[in-house]
């Protein structure tokens, strides 16, 4: 595995790629590449996850995937002396020991900056603020566990014109136009109780379930002959693996929406 701390440590390990100091495969989906003269980022997918700038700003970034993966990949390109840490489902950048319970650090905000030792757009780790981040999840929880007994009991359709248009619109690139506001509206659809098709549509292309979950869902939405659908949603085998799945899917795609770790 490699580790890059810095620009400089960045554009020595981008020397050894191909084409020289272009681009260089550093682990899975994880590559080094050169964006301008002065700026080397860390992509994971299609995602800089970490840009590297020749005056010592480090920017990080999800950009919407806070996965597992993203926050190891974005661990090992961190600036000497700081490190990552996960809490409760919390992100936290933290400077020095991460396991000294007295160390400064910031629960993680996408854009935010480390240059010269210091952090620039992270909020410093708060109680209050954990503790309505925590209150926030179980909303979330509460949310998909009643979004698929909504859909167990026909009351979730299939996808349509008529579902939340701000949910379904994207731009060109298939990115949602207005995801800037994606947490706020996501709440709004929390307080209300109102579960958009289109949600879970998203949340499995996102976070893919299995082939028995899947058509379980589309069985619910009149996939398949009425025998066909008749001996799957009265199966509890079906019923017990879908649940689980769909429920899980959701519930990680609404934390996304939220901003927070899923």
């Amino acid at each position: 595995m490699v580790f890059v701390n810095s620009y400089a440590r960045a554009t020595a390990e981008l020397s050894k790629g191909r084409p020289k100091g272009q681009r260089r495969k550093i682990n899975n989906n994880t590559y080094l590449e050169r964006r301008d003269v002065n700026t080397v980022a860390l992509k994971l997918h299609d995602t800089d996850i970490v840009t590297y700038h020749e005056d010592g700003t480090v920017v990080l970034d999800t950009g919407g995937w806070k996965t597992l993966t993203t926050r190891d990949r974005m661990r090992t390109g961190l600036p000497e002396g700081f490190s990552m840490r996960q809490e409760k489902g919390q992100w936290f950048i933290v400077k020095g020991d991460p396991w000294d319970p007295s160390a400064q650090r910031w629960l993680f905000v996408d854009g935010m900056m480390i240059k010269d030792e210091e952090v620039y757009g992270g909020i410093r780790a708060d109680k209050e603020i954990m503790k309505a981040q925590m209150k926030e999840r179980r909303a979330a929880k509460k949310y998909a566990r009643d979004f698929i007994d909504a859909l167990r009991a026909g009351d979730v359709p299939a996808p349509s014109g008529g579902d939340c248009w701000v949910c379904a619109m994207k731009d060109e690139k298939g990115h949602h136009a207005l995801e800037d506001d994606a947490a706020e509206h996501m709440r709004e659809h929390m307080k209300e109780g109102y579960f958009v098709p289109t949600i879970i549509t998203e949340a499995i292309e996102r976070f893919p379930i299995s082939a028995v979950a899947h058509d379980y869902l589309v069985a619910h939405w009149g996939a398949g002959t009425e025998e066909q659908r008749k001996q799957i949603l009265e199966s509890g085998w079906y019923k017990d693996i879908a649940s689980k799945q769909l429920e899980k899917a959701v519930y990680r795609y609404v934390l996304q929406k939220l901003g927070q770790a899923s």
